[in-house]
């Protein structure tokens, strides 16, 4: 129970703290563009890194990010696929899943190979 209270306090705190939020919930729509699409962070939110050297601070970039634009911005919809691309991609799933337990075979093999090739050990 006390795991549960503290997991579900430490989502409320990553909620209110801006640093977690997503972009698409940060409005824009006052904040400056150098592009249609990469617009300036507003300042209240927070900067992941403040330790950093001149240096560095002359190089990376903490205030401009990219964000949808236009219909980048519209959620697209998944087009249905036809009967061959659902038969190519399920052999390529079934084509994973056969190399992903040859390697594990493979793997096995090799440690008893080792365990089998070794010398007796003296009781």
């Amino acid at each position: 129970m006390f795991k549960d209270m503290v997991e579900l306090r430490e989502n409320e705190r990553r909620k209110a703290v801006n640093l977690f939020k997503p972009l698409n919930d940060i409005d824009f729509t006052n904040s400056t563009r150098i592009t249609p699409s990469y617009v300036e962070m507003p300042w209240s939110y927070p900067v992941a890194c403040r330790h950093k050297t001149k240096e560095l601070k002359s190089i990376l970039n903490d205030r401009w990010v990219s964000v949808p634009y236009g219909s980048e911005h519209s959620h697209f919809a998944i087009r249905s696929k036809n009967q061959y691309e659902e038969l190519l991609l399920k052999s390529e799933d079934e084509r994973y899943e056969f190399d992903l337990y040859s390697n594990r075979l493979r793997k096995a093999c090799n440690i008893l190979f080792r365990i089998v090739s070794e010398p007796d050990m003296p009781d």
